[in-house]
């Protein structure tokens, strides 16, 4: 399982998902740092070849985070891969109040990440896209460790060999492509994986990436296109007004006819 992480225009090169420690460094040569092909962006991360493996992938001239996710899945493509965004950390979570929501969580050991790539893995070659959790759902992890078709977002399993980048049609979007790809993989008839018994963090947002092209404006309209791509999954609602007064939608996913049950292991 080979974990990618496309980044772009992070100061000094620097990327969370390598500070914050959850990837044992055993692991780092199964670790792709994928950047758009341009002496500016080398520049800016070559000081990690010493560690990973870095990939210049050739993008159009005006280009966001979805072509660079389907230039990565068409680069890797027949591969079982991770793909985590550069900003996230993993951990594991053994805490839960009595409504099943996460109140507290403990580092991730090498231990159990190995676990988790080789449950991934496996999981992998029934179920060709899954999560890890994000939280937004509660679940008692001790009872069962992985659910079906509950959206995550920020990170994803797929399985290329069964996937390809125009299954997952990740540039149809500006914004949230990593639901359009989820949403992709059920309309294919998929079940989709979401493990529990691990927790995704999502960093706190800071220069490069996706942030300056990121507003509520933007991101309202990418609500209303993915809505049009998939009305029978995606529900708009209003939202509670903004700093300006204005009127605000965000998405729902709900998808319709595929299970969301929970799956009992002996993991």
């Amino acid at each position: 399982m080979k974990i990618v992480i496309p980044t772009y225009a992070r100061p000094d090169g620097q990327i969370d998902i390598l500070e914050n420690g959850w990837i044992p460094e055993n692991y780092y040569h199964n670790v792709y740092v994928c950047i758009r092909n341009s002496m500016t962006e080398y520049d800016r991360y070559q000081h990690l070849e010493k560690k990973v493996n870095l990939v210049p992938l050739d993008l159009p001239m005006i280009s966001g985070i979805p072509e660079k996710r389907d230039a990565i899945c068409r680069h890797f493509a027949g591969e079982k891969i991770w793909m985590c965004d550069d900003d996230i950390k993993i951990v594991s979570t053994y805490l839960r109040d009595d409504k099943g929501y996460i109140i507290k969580d403990k580092t991730l050991s090498e231990k159990s990440f190995y676990e988790l790539i080789s449950m991934a893995t496996g999981l992998l070659e029934e179920m060709p896209f899954g999560v890890v959790n994000t939280g937004f759902f509660p679940h008692d992890k001790k009872k069962h460790p992985i659910a079906l078709n509950r959206w995550g977002a920020f990170n994803s399993f797929i399985n290329l060999g069964k996937l390809t980048a125009d299954d997952l049609g990740y540039t149809r979007v500006k914004y949230y492509e990593d639901i359009a790809a989820w949403l992709s993989a059920i309309d294919k008839g998929y079940n989709n994986f979401s493990l529990f018994k691990w927790l995704l963090i999502i960093g706190k947002e800071k220069a490069g990436g996706n942030v300056a092209a990121r507003n509520e404006e933007t991101m309202e309209e990418a609500s209303k296109v993915l809505h049009s791509l998939y009305p029978d999954h995606i529900k708009l609602q209003d939202k509670a007004r903004d700093k300006k007064n204005n009127r605000r939608v965000y998405l729902k996913v709900m998808p319709k006819g595929v299970p969301k049950n929970l799956v009992d292991i002996d993991k």
